[in-house]
């Protein structure tokens, strides 16, 4: 089953609504017109075709499976034991159908989804259909009875992917699971349809998941064609690990359309192939062995197979889709050519027999047949005047010259500036797409000039727009640009820092699988620490400046007294007697604090003349006494004069 909607696979070389039967017997496809043609692919010619209905068209196709058990439905006993002629068709308002390539009666299911149907499945015994939706829900409905198992919502955006799981352990009993995909993979227990397991390593919607075919317990994931994440994940369904990184990658170019797995032979590397055909219609075959230990190195492809016309120049033959081939795992079943008028062969990729597969392939083949009418409107469209033509006669030879145009050169030059601004804002930056361009440009012409001026935008929109467009075979480049031009200007850091952080915001996933990503990030994590280690100090010696200004600032202000008087007072009637008597009493209070002040003034003076009296009593006594001694002295001088 593919979950892509027909305006979602125009801008892919390969087509997302075709697939092959699982016994290689018919191929499904829904071509531009919106018809599903069903091939007979041994006679090379139309099966069955079903008129597209345009208010309803197809979203997605699943095949039943061809080796399922049969014995449990008894009304099919009679049918040929693993031929598959059954397909489901989601349609873009929610619809499910069930094609029947053998009568070409379609049987419409009685309960929709809400919205597109993104995915559709076969249960392994072909007697369930589990379809996702853009709604986010999930339905587990039954054929027989048309009737809706469970309908659950199986993730908070729009489900992408889902397909029937392995049978895991879960204490003592073996319970089936399903498989659901958005943003992230998640494991359900098909009983009680509760959650198990949740495998969240993805930056983007998956597009598809497909099972091992050597290990039921590992499935592989791949992300949708328009996001620039081309690596195939690897995931164990219930392994010990977090489940926040795939158990291996598988490395391509561009995004993958198609998955297809087998188990390899005794005497190649690896015990299984991993088949994937890229939206520009090349095919890569990856050898590998499910048991190995976790390795974060993208393993490489095996065997690269393209298709050519041959001539000068030559152009490129797309392979429409491929899978194994059943029987053996060293042939290859592919659809190449046009939507229209596909070619099947079967193309043999190993050396001999058994043996390892070739590392390259490339073959030539005839160009596609297209649609006679896709040719004639390119070739009318091609032709047509861009102005209308006048027709001038025989009687129009002597008619004068109309006369040049009245606008001047600069109004001239002012609307061919004008007309030329498409790709620009207003503000004179490159808009998202045209940055994307010249960027691509830049970096396959190695042209550093163009180069300086696309690093020059600094609107972070704009920058992460452009970022997000670029093709995986040139993040790598354009970061070691990037960092080298930060390295030798670190004055550019505010500049450049902007473009580092979008590219690792947006292709982390992709820098992260390189084998050299230490080497890669090495300097540029250098650079950041060195930059950033004088830090701590600097803050420190901010702080102690900060405190310095504030003591000094809070000295310098002054103290302003504080009035804490009241301006204005408003008093009730019946307050303002209580008032006027507070305010009687504090009179008398300070009349009495006043009289007290002067009775203790009174006395206070009453006691200084008291000691006033005393003091002098004191002195005149001494002066007395002192006089009385100084007779003393002269009596005694009297009488020794008298005995001289």
């Amino acid at each position: 089953a593919k979950p892509l909607s027909m305006d979602a696979s125009q801008s892919a070389a390969v087509p997302a609504l075709c697939s092959f039967s699982e016994d290689g017997l018919l191929f499904a496809i829904v071509g531009a017109d919106g018809h599903l043609r069903v091939w007979d692919v041994a006679r090379n010619d139309i099966r069955i075709e079903q008129k597209a209905d345009l208010n309803d068209p197809i979203s997605c196709i699943a095949w039943e499976h061809s080796e399922a058990d049969q014995k449990s439905d008894k009304k099919r006993k009679k049918r040929k034991q693993g031929r598959a002629d059954r397909l489901a068709c989601g349609t873009n308002h929610g619809q499910v159908h069930i094609f029947s390539c053998a009568t070409g009666e379609s049987v419409p299911s009685s309960h929709p989804h809400s919205g597109r149907v993104n995915a559709i499945a076969w249960s392994l015994d072909n007697l369930s259909l589990l379809s996702a939706g853009v709604d986010k829900h999930c339905m587990h409905r039954q054929i027989a009875e048309d009737k809706v198992l469970h309908r659950w919502q199986a993730d908070k955006r729009s489900v992408t992917a889902i397909a029937p799981g392995p049978i895991v352990e879960l204490g003592d009993q073996q319970v089936p699971t399903i498989i659901t995909a958005g943003a992230q993979v998640r494991v359900w227990n098909m009983r009680s349809y509760e959650e198990i397991r949740k495998l969240s390593g993805h930056s983007s919607s998956v597009d598809s998941v497909v099972g091992m075919a050597t290990s039921p317990a590992q499935l592989l994931s791949i992300v949708h064609h328009q996001h620039d994440d081309p690596n195939i994940s690897l995931w164990n369904v219930m392994g010990s690990d977090n489940g926040k990184r795939p158990h291996r990658a598988l490395a391509l170019t561009t995004n993958a359309m198609h998955l297809d797995t087998v188990a390899a032979p005794k005497q190649a590397e690896g015990n299984a192939r991993v088949l994937a055909v890229t939206k520009t219609g090349a095919v890569h075959i990856f050898e590998l062995t499910t048991t190995d230990d976790r390795s974060s190195k993208p393993l490489q492809p095996s065997c690269s197979l393209k298709l050519a016309t041959g001539d000068v120049p030559s152009t490129p033959v797309p392979i429409l889709c491929a899978q194994f081939a059943k029987a053996r795992g060293d042939d290859v079943l592919v659809a190449h050519g046009s939507t229209a008028a596909p070619v099947f062969e079967t193309l043999a990729v190993a050396a001999d027999k058994g043996g390892s597969l070739q590392a390259e392939l490339n073959l030539t083949r005839a160009a596609p047949v297209h649609l006679l009418s896709t040719t004639a409107s390119a070739a009318a469209s091609a032709f047509k005047p861009k102005q209308a033509v006048e027709m001038l006669g025989a009687a129009d030879v002597n008619k004068p010259k109309s006369k040049a145009s009245s606008t001047t050169i600069g109004e001239q030059v002012a609307a061919l500036l004008e007309s030329n601004t498409e790709g620009y804002t207003r503000s004179g930056q490159p808009r998202s797409g045209t940055l994307s361009s010249m960027l691509t440009q830049a970096l396959q012409s190695d042209d550093a000039s163009l180069l300086d001026e696309c690093l020059q935008v600094s609107t972070p929109s704009i920058i992460e727009a452009s970022v997000a467009k670029l093709a995986s075979k040139h993040v790598v480049a354009f970061l070691r640009i990037v960092v080298g031009k930060l390295e030798a200007k670190p004055s550019r850091a505010l500049m450049l820092m902007a473009w580092v952080k979008a590219i690792l915001k947006l292709h982390f996933a992709l820098l992260a699988t390189q084998g050299d990503a230490a080497e890669l990030l090495g300097p540029l994590y250098s650079m950041v620490e060195a930059r950033t280690a004088a830090l701590p100090r600097l803050l420190k010696l901010q702080g102690r400046l900060d405190l310095m200004l504030a003591q000094g600032q809070q000295a310098q202000v002054e103290e302003v007294p504080i009035n804490f008087e009241p301006k204005n007072v408003y008093l009730e009637d019946g307050e303002a007697d209580a008032d006027d008597n507070d305010e009687a009493d504090a009179d008398d209070d300070e009349i009495n604090d006043e009289d007290d002040d002067d009775d203790d003034m009174w006395a206070q003076e009453e006691e200084g003349l008291f000691q006033d009296e005393l003091g002098q009593s004191e002195f005149e006594d001494d002066d007395d006494d002192d006089a009385m001694d100084d007779d003393d002295e002269d009596e005694e001088d009297d009488d020794d004069d008298e005995e001289e």
